[in-house]
């Protein structure tokens, strides 16, 4: 009873500290700005967000002072530059002006809607209008929806790696290879129960997005043709038809073997095992089949997430999403699906829990410690991609979330590890070894691991519950969590062969900056004259392009430029190109870092960039699991293989897959 009230006490804490949200299509920049007092009417409202917009279900309103709608208004994108959202305005008049736009984020399927404020007169009055995004109340539903898809997109990766990858090397000649047969049937019987409820799932998801898009229509648009548009035309629509086919054809994939245990599938299935193949030989093409379909399904899951918004390397982070969505499944549905396999047998009051255990868990504790690796590094990289810095991840509502989700997640490999533990008696000998412990002691009790197990991957689901409230909230990066200017440097220097280059930006914030090189040739005399120095700017956090501009020469190695290059706060990959006569270019690379207008309040640790240092340690830990992966899929293909002791210890095609599913 106290772990459940500690489970129920962290998915509390979680729901407080996410208690609102903004939609995930953020406004970075627009023209006219915020409560801008224009002299002229503008002929259209350019706004650009950190996501590619869908222009096809993006819609706006502009009322005047009164509240009365001026038309005609169009919406448009620039084929260059999907970020970029055109209102197109007829003539207006002087006066106090509000856009209310509702657009569609093609990254993740999400809506936003938000409002700009300008005037137009030099003498029109205009009040400070707020956030640009309308704070809206946590989409329960969708939350709802996320999380039951995450669990059941975890029971289906775990549910058929453990009936492909553990259960398959036990000995199946001893005396519970019935239980361990019994245990795979139910476990592969689960999955199929698994993919047709998520086609449901995948049902009450679109009718969820439907609603969404109704709501932004006008009353004289169809809603089944705007529909199919979006099911059609949309990114996300596009998806999820991915989607529910993959689900389908793993559903009749699995429902196959119920057909019997000598069917033409059992029966070529039978012949393979017996042939003489080479060791290591993977067998079995319904479960390569398989386990590649749920694979497929993390690979658009984290398609359809905030991965796929991240620039640049959105393909690195997608990937790093699909690692991650494995991994998890792997371990807590995995958890899972045994329970559900042999709960059967453990709740027989005369049968001893500990052979059936060591038959369940015994295997899954290496494959566990694999997904724990992956949950880490790919976790690590992505804080470093989704949250700008230390302030970042405990001021924002997504920070909040993912500390929590910390918190939870050591939970549970703390379970995890003393469960392992017990489990393998040469750990538990050396580990009373070094704690001085008598011979047979025991970190816990053989009796009380299904216990702990249960509250493992009942920390887990949780898991699995803030995940959903992590995707259907905004990441915590962006110019909104720029440092202030009093926090940064005022200037860098970098040495590019002989040259030492030196780069300063005044006043380093949004707009109009004036930028100062000096470069300095450290060999006496210098190598050669230098014909010019080019300034390239690119925004790290978004694609926006790059643009370029010559330094004007000051004299004394000194080279300035003005202009609003930089017109986000955020993070910025300024290159300054020395060029030489008769060498090559001295090319340096300065992340920059542009201070934020709205930051008012000190810091409170640092908010400083953090995602740099995050990723290279994600790096190095992810070296580390894929050669422990590496090791591990030798040491399984050899336990497989004809000549090893598992191997004449079994039956023939011991170690085939069968997916056949009993009635028990």
């Amino acid at each position: 009873m106290k772990y459940a009230v500690a489970v129920l006490a962290a998915w509390l804490t979680a729901l407080v500290l996410v208690s609102s949200v903004l939609a995930h299509a953020v406004l970075v920049r627009s023209v006219p700005g915020e409560n801008a007092v224009l002299a002229q009417a503008p002929q259209e409202v350019r706004l650009w967000f950190n996501e590619t917009i869908s222009p096809q279900f993006s819609t706006a309103r502009v009322l005047d002072i009164d509240g009365r709608e001026v038309s005609p208004v169009s919406v448009q994108t620039d084929p260059g530059d999907p970020f970029l959202l055109v209102i197109k305005l007829p003539p207006l008049g002087n006066g106090l002006y509000s856009v209310n736009w509702r657009v569609l984020s093609e990254a993740d399927g999400h809506f936003t809607a938000g409002l700009l404020v300008f005037a137009v007169g030099e003498g029109t009055a205009i009040e400070m209008a707020g956030d640009s995004e309308t704070a809206e109340p946590l989409p329960w539903l969708e939350i709802a929806l996320r999380w039951l898809n995450f669990i059941l997109l975890a029971l289906l990766i775990g549910g058929i790696g453990t009936a492909w990858l553990v259960l398959v090397t036990h000995d199946e000649t001893g005396a519970l290879a019935s239980e361990v047969e019994a245990a795979r049937g139910r476990i592969l019987a689960l999955s199929s129960w698994c993919a047709g409820i998520s086609l449901l799932v995948g049902m009450g998801a679109l009718a969820y997005q439907l609603s969404e898009l109704q709501a932004g229509l006008v009353e004289s648009t169809s809603v089944l043709r705007s529909g199919w548009q979006f099911l059609a035309g949309s990114r996300w629509g596009i998806l999820w038809w991915a989607r529910q086919g993959l689900l389908l054809a793993l559903l009749v994939l699995l429902l196959f073997a119920h057909r019997g245990r000598r069917t033409s599938w059992d029966r070529e299935m039978a012949a393979e095992a017996s042939l003489d193949r080479p060791a290591g030989r993977p067998r079995g093409w319904p479960a390569w089949m398989a386990g590649s379909m749920t694979f497929g399904l993390a690979l658009i899951q984290a398609m359809n997430g905030h991965a796929a918004a991240l620039t640049p390397d959105s393909g690195l982070a997608i990937a790093a999403d699909t690692l991650h969505l494995a991994g998890a499944g792997m371990w807590v549905g995995g958890l899972l699906a045994l329970v559900i396999g042999f709960a059967p047998a453990l709740w027989q009051e005369k049968r001893d829990p500990g052979a059936l255990l060591q038959a369940g868990w015994g295997h899954f504790g290496r494959w566990a410690v694999l997904s724990l690796g992956l949950l880490a590094a790919t976790g690590i990289y992505s804080a470093g991609r989704q949250v700008a810095s230390i302030d970042a991840l405990l001021t924002s509502r997504y920070g909040q979330a993912l500390i929590v989700k910390m918190i939870l997640f050591a939970g549970a490999c703390s379970l995890g590890l003393l469960n392992g533990l017990t489990l393998h008696p040469r750990l538990v000998v050396l580990l009373a070894r070094l704690l001085g412990k008598p011979n047979g002691w025991q970190p816990l009790p053989m009796y009380k691991i299904p216990a702990f197990i249960l509250v493992e991957a009942g920390l887990g689901l949780l898991m699995f519950g803030l995940a959903g409230v992590l995707t259907a909230t905004p990441p915590a990066h962006g110019p909104r969590f720029a440092p202030a200017a009093q926090e940064l440097p005022k200037s860098l220097s970098q040495t590019v062969d002989d040259l030492l280059v030196t780069l300063a930006v005044r006043p380093n914030l949004p707009g109009q900056n004036v930028f100062t090189v000096q470069a300095i040739s450290t060999r006496r005399p210098a190598p050669a004259e230098v014909l010019r120095v080019i300034l390239r700017f690119r925004y790290l956090d978004q694609d926006l392009g790059s643009i370029s501009a010559d330094a004007q020469p000051e004299g004394g190695n000194l080279y300035r430029l003005g202009g609003n290059y930089l017109n986000l706060a955020g993070p910025w990959q300024v290159e300054v190109v020395v060029r030489r006569k008769g060498i090559e270019d001295g090319i340096a690379l300065f992340n920059w870092t542009v201070a934020s207008r709205l930051q008012s309040q000190p810091g409170i640790i640092s908010r400083q960039a953090w995602g740099p240092p995050l990723i290279k340690l994600a790096g190095v830990l992810l070296g580390l699991t894929l050669a422990y992966g590496a090791g591990l899929a030798i040491l399984t293909r050899s336990q497989r293989s004809p000549g090893s002791a598992s191997s004449r210890a079994s039956t023939p095609g011991a170690g085939e897959i069968n997916l056949t599913i009993h009635d028990n």
